[in-house]
């Protein structure tokens, strides 16, 4: 998915880094975005830069000063092959303007690995970090496929783990000599799922939350997982989590839990469905109320996700079948059967939008890739959509040494600063259970 990035001038860029999967349109995403006609005031693409690097959103916390703090996967699962730790470190200067990178431990049984579940930066130099108990029983030993954990052989259980990143935290300071204050938050045992037939850890994190202004859109839990858990319990770790943020930044006026149980078992929650974007120069960015994505039809979108102005096949001139909507806010009529002869008085104009009216020549196979796409084969279960915009023109050229870009949050002392995605980078299921939370974090944001 995309990272937002400001360079020296105070320009946006959309850093495009690889995304290791066989959904077209999803790897597509950086770009479509950067040629929206809403990412810029004045109606402009936004710059793309692609990286190789598979760095997940999930996985980059920021200052926003130059100091950035992964999990230690950005050196492993998700470096490229033949990457060395010094090429990882020279994309996260050159790309994102880490000028300094801290490495920390990911959470044990969590199938992730990234930091967005266990540690959560809140002001300048304020850090929120995860706080097992002490006799935590996973450590390590219990019964998990090695290829989704982080215990078999390096680390020994959540509470020492974190404790282990906690004296690394107390062990350095931001670019300017300041000392990172520590807040500890209360974390959730973790519990086992089934999960694409495997058994997989469940991490219901308080810490994957998105910063709004000053209000904070915190997921939560209700629903019992431990036999020493029950309504009360998990209420009561809540307040402590909410005294937490609070305790980590004053200035904060409202945590809102969000309900989250229904997603987290998806390997996200709120961070992990949304992202920020980093406001204009001058004067302030303000998000359109109509675009294709908000699931209302309007304007000349013929559809919008789940809103199809109520139209069916027969609408569109065949006998039956089902109509659904394709990210570019088209109706797609593969389902649809019976068209109905056409008239031979009149030619069919068998033209698709966006095309340029020209022949085809039928010595060569027409060219169904997607700009931007890594892999030249498309996901039969996805629609070829060639839309009629043009993607943002992407590059690989460095942007410097520009400084990571905050989020909208960020205020002038700095609370908020981090830049993260969702897409794709925790669960592409969790996004998708996500679209029920996206109204209640609607409301916290326009809440006076």
């Amino acid at each position: 998915g995309p990272e937002f990035v400001v360079d020296d001038a105070g320009e946006r860029h959309i850093i495009d880094k690889n995304y290791g999967s066989s959904r077209a349109l999803d790897d597509y995403l950086p770009n479509r975005i950067g040629a929206s006609n809403w990412i810029n005031s004045d109606g402009s693409p936004m710059p793309v830069h692609y990286q190789a690097h598979g760095l997940s959103g999930g996985n980059l916390m920021t200052d926003g000063a130059g100091t950035c703090f992964l999990s230690d996967i950005v050196y492993e699962e998700e470096k490229p092959a033949k990457w060395t730790n010094e090429d990882v470190d020279e994309f996260l200067e050159t790309y994102l303007g880490c000028k300094q990178i801290i490495i920390l431990r990911p959470l044990c049984l969590d199938g992730t690995g990234h930091i967005d579940l266990y540690a959560k930066i809140v002001g300048p130099t304020s850090i929120l970090l995860a706080q097992f108990p002490e006799d935590t029983k996973f450590n390590g030993q219990s019964p998990v496929n090695s290829a989704t954990n982080h215990c078999d052989t390096k680390f020994i259980n959540d509470y020492d783990d974190m404790e282990h990143n906690l004296q690394i935290l107390e062990s350095t300071t931001n670019l300017k000599g300041e000392p990172w204050q520590i807040t500890r938050i209360p974390s959730l045992e973790p519990y086992s799922v089934s999960y694409f037939g495997m058994k997989s850890w469940v991490y219901r994190s308080y810490l994957n939350s998105e910063i709004i202004g000053k209000r904070v859109a915190m997921p939560s839990y209700y629903v019992p997982q431990l036999d020493h858990e029950d309504a009360d319990y998990l209420l009561n770790v809540e307040a402590e989590a909410i005294a937490a943020y609070e305790a980590a930044n004053p200035d904060l006026i409202e945590v809102a839990p969000i309900p989250s149980d229904h997603i987290i078992d998806q390997a996200g929650a709120i961070h992990c469905i949304s992202h920020e974007i980093p406001a204009e120069t001058g004067d302030a960015w303000i998000a359109p109320l109509e675009y294709c994505g908000n699931g209302v039809a309007e304007g000349d979108e013929e559809c919008d996700g789940p809103d199809q102005r109520n139209t069916t096949c027969a609408d569109l001139g065949y006998e039956k079948g089902n109509i659904r909507c394709d990210g570019y806010c088209r109706f797609v009529t593969e389902k649809c059967v019976g068209q109905p002869p056409v008239d031979t008085d009149e030619p069919a104009d068998t033209t698709q939008p966006g095309d340029t009216g020209e022949p085809v020549d039928t010595d060569e196979p027409a060219d169904t890739t997607q700009p931007g796409d890594t892999d030249p084969a498309v996901d039969t279960d996805e629609d070829s959509d060639t839309g009629d915009d043009l993607p943002a023109e992407e590059t690989d050229e460095p942007l410097g040494t520009g400084d990571l870009g905050g989020d909208p949050t960020q205020t002038d002392d700095g609370a908020g600063a981090d830049s993260k995605n969702s897409s794709g980078s925790c669960s592409a299921a969790a996004a998708a259970r996500g679209t029920r939370l996206i109204a209640l974090v609607l409301d916290l944001i326009v809440t006076p």
